[in-house]
């Protein structure tokens, strides 16, 4: 019998990131509940974006903590100046999360580095020791992005622009009904978070007491830290930031309640 059998599974993400995750689980048997706690759209402007993409070559590096980050920036390069995507491939990029990092190297972009733990206090230690003083970084993110990375090289007399290239909405009031029954029947086993701003999002459109019963299951310490800080009991965090890990961390903590 597959090892999730009989379990119900909310993953918390877009359609189109959530299917390796939805796939992984149907797998081992399990019932997956798709909620995307936040959708992807455009900037309201490109202007700053497109100003750093004509001045690319000006920037000393560039750094990336989120796979959309990587996808917008990339599409607006192709859109608006395509030639500076040769001036990327020739600046150091950072990156924070293994699918950040797989985004990258996809497109033929190397990751000059890389954390050892997803998150962005780790990138900023690596910025630490190497010394950035007098230098100039560019950080494509989304609009609620946290400011720990920037504000930590600022702090070290580096020179950062931040640049808005997606913006994240909220899902529609029919699904969220959905979920809001399914939760209230107790029919979800466990609830699935990738980030801070989906656990966040979920929070504030739902609350947090309809996650007392359910089991907690997140990516990489932010997100622990995250849900932790609005009350919720995070069970299970993956050791690594892939839907691989996730899932492999699910089995296990269900593999132990047998037990």
């Amino acid at each position: 019998m597959p090892g999730l059998a009989g379990r119900t599974v909310l993953v918390t993400r877009t359609p189109e990131a959530a299917e390796p995750l939805i796939r992984l689980l149907q797998a081992e048997g399990a019932k997956t509940l798709l909620l995307p706690t936040i959708e992807i759209a455009d900037p309201d402007s490109w202007e700053a974006c497109d100003r750093a993409i004509v001045n690319l070559r000006l920037y000393d590096g560039i750094f990336f903590t989120s796979k959309n980050a990587v996808h917008k920036f990339l599409r607006r390069i192709e859109a608006i100046n395509p030639s500076a995507f040769e001036v990327l491939k020739r600046r150091p990029v950072y990156a924070v999360g293994e699918k950040t990092e797989e985004a990258l190297e996809t497109a033929g972009v190397s990751v000059a580095a890389t954390p050892d733990v997803a998150s962005a206090e780790d990138l900023a230690g690596l910025f630490t020791r190497e010394g950035v003083a007098g230098r100039r970084f560019l950080f494509p993110k989304s609009e609620i992005a946290r400011d720990i990375l920037p504000n930590a090289l600022r702090s070290l007399d580096a020179v950062v622009d931040e640049i808005v290239v997606y913006r994240t909405l909220p899902p529609r009031q029919m699904e969220l009904d959905r979920i809001r029954t399914a939760l209230a029947d107790h029919s979800i086993d466990v609830a699935t978070f990738y980030s801070p701003s989906a656990v966040r999002n979920f929070v504030q459109m739902m609350g947090s007491k309809c996650l007392d019963s359910i089991t907690i299951a997140v990516i990489g310490p932010a997100t622990e830290s995250a849900a932790r800080s609005l009350g919720l009991n995070v069970a299970i965090v993956s050791e690594h930031t892939t839907s691989e890990s996730l899932l492999a961390a699910i089995k296990a903590y269900f593999a132990g309640e047998r037990r």
